[in-house]
């Protein structure tokens, strides 16, 4: 789980940006969905407590087709529980 502390807020764009070694070394994507194989993250928010999933929507590639960075989305429930998070992007940037 990924708290929102770890994360930058953009409001203008609604964008929560970091980079991939903030969240240690150790870290992977998440399998978010036991019927799936959609990957993603669960935020923590720091202001509210509650939680909401994030998946993989995209991911941008270099030239030489490594990954610049992941973006991610929330998922319909976490929608439906908070609107406030449609349109809500997470950039996770490859370091």
């Amino acid at each position: 789980m990924i708290s929102t502390k770890q994360l930058t807020w953009n409001k203008e764009s609604k964008t929560f940006s970091a980079f991939i070694s903030d969240f240690g070394k150790n870290f992977q994507f998440e399998r978010i969905y036991p019927d799936a194989c959609d990957e993603g993250i669960t935020v923590l928010s720091d202001k509210t407590g509650k939680t909401a999933v994030f998946y993989v929507k995209g991911i941008q590639r270099n030239y030489e087709d490594g990954i610049q960075y992941w973006i991610l989305e929330a998922d319909q429930k976490s929608i439906k529980q908070n609107p406030t998070l449609k349109n809500v992007k997470i950039q996770i940037w490859n370091d």
